[in-house]
């Protein structure tokens, strides 16, 4: 399939119906939202169809300006696939949608939606539908922004846009809701598109589980970069190792790389990813990406001026500049950590 979701809404109501597409391709959903200059007529244009049918799933919006004539034609199909069992019917009604224009899909799923701006809960749903993951059901987690200095290379400033994500209580992670996991990967991929000098990448290496699938999730720009999995392991007495789980590329002596972990908390990960990198390439340039970092307790907002104020500087301070070249860190966080919207990891 090419796409997730294929949005069938009145063009009326596209107001209230965009900032939920918006909040849909952050969490990382393939959306069909619209094709333009298509004209109008009796039969469903033949570009419309054929995205239906490379959909999974068909969300259709009633707003309160009810179903529009294209929209009406595009139920009409959607209804064919979904008895067929090609495509998953779903409804979602916009605030002010009449009762009356919602009742004909009450025997399929639906959600009713109390601010289309508020949608967070909508994308949580729509990603059990569409993914068959457990639905969170959480508020918004990221904060207001900040900016901090992120550089590892003395005398460079390197300017990034961070985002706080809430303290949480001591014996439980923070699950990231899909909106906050798409919009943290999404940050990454920022930092990493627009870095200077541009990064000519030689592989992408994954710090186990949750890291090989978040490494997934940021290939879309470098989906011809060989992969790697780093698996660590933790035990009493012995401490953090890697294990023979571990598979890395092929590669020259001296290859750039992309270490991608879901956290950095004390930086134990860190010095093991890097002397395990080291012993299978000679002199590796390390760039290491992760979803969140935690901050020392003194920075009560969160808010970090630079990497010093980071709870792992003192671990990985030596490796910096050499051989980890650099930083990418999307969001701050506090004790216990996190936990990415992801099943068995």
């Amino acid at each position: 399939m090419l796409y997730h979701v294929f949005v069938s809404y009145n063009r009326a109501d596209r107001p209230d119906v965009e900032p939920i597409v918006r909040a849909l391709t952050r969490a990382r959903f393939d959306v069909f939202f619209d094709v333009k200059g298509l004209s109008k007529g009796l039969d469903l244009h033949p570009a419309l169809e054929q995205a239906i049918r490379d959909s999974s799933n068909f969300v259709l919006f009633v707003g309160p300006n009810g179903i529009g004539p294209t929209q009406r034609l595009e139920v009409q199909y959607a209804h064919l696939l979904a008895a067929e069992r090609k495509l998953k019917f779903i409804w979602a009604a916009l605030p002010g949608a009449k009762a009356e224009a919602v009742a004909a899909f009450q025997t399929l799923t639906g959600f009713e939606l109390a601010h289309s701006r508020d949608c967070y809960e909508f994308v949580d749903l729509l990603a059990e539908s569409v993914l068959e993951t457990e639905p969170i059901r959480l508020l918004p987690q990221m904060g207001k922004p900040f900016h901090a200095n992120l550089s590892c290379r003395p005398g460079v400033k390197r300017r990034v846009e961070l985002y706080p994500l809430p303290k949480v209580d001591e014996s439980k992670r923070l699950k990231l809701t899909w909106e906050t996991f798409g919009a943290a990967i999404e940050r990454l991929k920022v930092q990493i598109d627009s870095y200077t000098p541009h990064l000519n990448l030689d592989a992408c290496i994954g710090l186990n589980e949750a890291g090989t699938a978040i490494s997934a999730f940021l290939a879309h720009t470098h989906k011809r970069l060989p992969r790697g999995y780093l698996q660590e392991e933790t035990r009493p007495g012995v401490g953090r190792f890697v294990t023979g789980g571990t598979v890395l590329p092929k590669l020259g002596p001296n290859p750039t790389l992309l270490v991608v972990d879901r956290e950095l908390k004390s930086g134990s990960a860190v010095v093991t990813a890097v002397e395990a990198l080291q012993k299978k390439y000679a002199s590796p340039k390390i760039y290491y990406a992760v979803l969140a970092a935690k901050v020392k307790p003194e920075r009560e907002d969160l808010h970090i001026q630079n990497l010093e104020d980071l709870v792992a500087w003192e671990r990985i301070a030596p490796l910096l500049g050499n051989p980890i070249e650099d930083l990418f860190i999307a969001c701050t966080m506090t004790d216990p950590g996190i936990e990415p919207p992801l099943p068995a990891i």
